[in-house]
C-alpha cells in the first residue's frame, strides 16, 4: 500500500500556473503527517484545528522559495484534497458545503461551520501509522514538490 501512496501523493492534482504545481496540498499534507508524529492527530480524522493550520503555513513556507505562499488560506486545499481518493470530508449535521462560482470554498469560516472533519481512507491511516512509511511519504513529497524553486520565482 504504501507505494501506491507514494504514486498518489506525488500525483496529485494540484492547480497548475504556467505549468508549476502550487504547494498547498503537499504542505497540508506534510502538516497532516506531522501532527501523527507529534500526536496531535490520534485517528484518520483530520479536524481543523490551531495546530493543523500552524503547522501547514509552516510547511508551505518552508515549501516555498518565495514568501508568496505564507497569506494562503488553509480551506482551499482542506477542501480541494476531497478531490484526491484518500481524502473525504464529513460534513456537520444539517449543514451544507457552499461552493462560490469558482467552484471552491469561500474561507475557513464557511469551512469550519459545514465540515465536522476530514477523513483518511483506513488504508492510508494504517500506511500512516508506521514512521518508516511517513518517513517515505514525506520524502516522496519533498522530492516532488520541495526541490529547490529558484525557477519559479515571479510565477505566483
Amino acid at each position: 500500500m504504501l507505494f501506491r501512496y507514494l504514486e498518489e501523493f506525488q500525483q496529485l492534482n494540484t492547480n497548475r500556473i504556467k505549468g508549476v504545481s502550487k504547494l498547498y496540498k503537499p504542505a497540508l499534507l506534510l502538516a497532516v503527517i506531522e501532527g501523527i508524529e507529534l500526536g496531535t492527530i490520534l485517528n484518520r480524522r483530520i479536524y481543523i484545528t490551531p495546530e493543523l493550520i500552524t503547522s501547514f503555513q509552516r510547511q508551505l513556507i518552508a515549501l516555498s522559495a518565495t514568501k508568496s505562499y505564507q497569506a494562503r488560506n488553509f480551506a482551499y486545499p482542506f477542501y480541494h484534497l476531497s478531490n484526491e481518493s484518500f481524502w473525504q470530508l464529513k460534513e456537520k449535521p444539517d449543514k451544507k458545503i457552499i461552493l462560490t462560482a469558482s467552484n471552491s470554498i469561500s474561507g475557513l469560516r464557511q469551512l469550519s461551520e459545514a465540515v465536522d472533519y476530514a477523513q483518511l481512507d483506513i488504508n492510508l491511516w494504517e500506511v500512516l501509522v508506521n514512521s518508516s512509511n511517513r518517513s517515505s511519504l514525506r520524502s516522496g513529497l519533498l522530492d516532488k514538490y520541495g526541490m529547490d524553486r529558484e525557477s519559479d520565482k515571479g510565477t505566483e
